[in-house]
């Protein structure tokens, strides 16, 4: 599994790109429309509006008709194409079940993120749950899926945590709030298993985990369950960073950089107010031992 297997990525980085090119130039999907289908056929509004959205794999061709049509230069044109190119394949996480429609994008970005902040007020983040922790929260979380599909939803998890071990790992910084530890997701036993694997993992010189006790009250940042922040550094992405805020309905994605950066500042304040590292530790243990 490569870090840089993103098809989905490069889609939408291509789909962001091109709906720029078409903005700047204030021209609506009609319009473009109307002018292309003059000389080429096929163009309708709701091809480039699919083009734009990055959900599917896009022909060269008609990346370069548009460029033509838009006016861009070479340089733009010739990554536009590269875009095109490399968002014709598949992602590794392609055939399990519907979880590529639902978190493609998201984990799209975690896969060439070079460092992500995590916060949840809910329940262990993704890339630090156990498999029988994960189990029960996918079931939790999706009642009315098959065990087949909620068994996909699990692997792909487990699938996603290797980035942390393997070459290129991100520095993963995570805070929680203390109320995660007392959740019953599943049983005792799973629960237990899952605090001692946080201890297990903040020895690794990537990972630090932070708890915010409940003694701090009600503090900024609460009112969200939880977000990511992904930071690139030289990402496959134009953007430096993005971030992400789970809802009902899937991972809401934020590229605005002013909201990202909001999010971001929101993450350190919460670290300045969360336990230090000995603290978590402890505060761990007395958990696991108090189940």
């Amino acid at each position: 599994m490569s870090n840089q297997d993103t098809p989905t990525l490069h889609r939408w980085e291509l789909g962001n790109r091109l709906r720029r090119l078409r903005q700047d130039r204030e021209l609506t999907l009609e319009r473009v429309s109307a002018d292309l289908s003059a000389e080429y056929a096929g163009f309708s509004p709701a091809k480039i509006s699919r083009m734009e959205t990055g959900k599917r794999g896009v022909n060269p061709r008609d990346v370069k008709d548009l460029c033509e049509y838009y006016g861009a230069d070479p340089a733009e044109t010739a990554a536009l194409l590269q875009l095109a190119k490399d968002g014709r394949g598949q992602d590794w996480w392609a055939g399990h079940g519907s979880v590529g429609d639902r978190d493609s994008t998201f984990i799209a970005h975690e896969a060439i993120a070079r460092r992500i902040l995590n916060y949840e007020a809910v329940y262990v983040p993704a890339l630090l749950q156990t498999r029988e922790y994960a189990q029960a929260v996918v079931e939790g979380m999706l009642p009315d899926e098959g065990a087949q599909e909620v068994s996909a939803f699990v692997d792909v998890r487990m699938l996603r945590q290797a980035r942390l071990t393997g070459p290129g790992r991100p520095q993963l910084s995570v805070v929680i709030d203390e109320s995660v530890l007392h959740r019953r997701v599943g049983s005792a036993e799973v629960v237990r298993a899952q605090l001692m694997h946080l201890v297990d993992v903040m020895g690794r010189p990537n990972i630090e985990v932070q708890i915010v006790p409940r003694t701090a009250g009600v503090y900024p940042g609460s009112e969200a369950s939880n977000f990511v922040v992904f930071e690139f550094g030289d990402p496959v992405s134009a953007r430096e960073e993005a971030g992400y805020m789970e809802t009902l309905l899937g991972s809401v994605f934020i590229d605005k950089s002013a909201d990202v950066k909001r999010i971001s500042r929101m993450f350190y304040h919460l670290q300045a107010i969360a336990l230090d590292e000995v603290a978590t530790r402890s505060m761990l243990l007395d958990a696991a031992e108090a189940i």
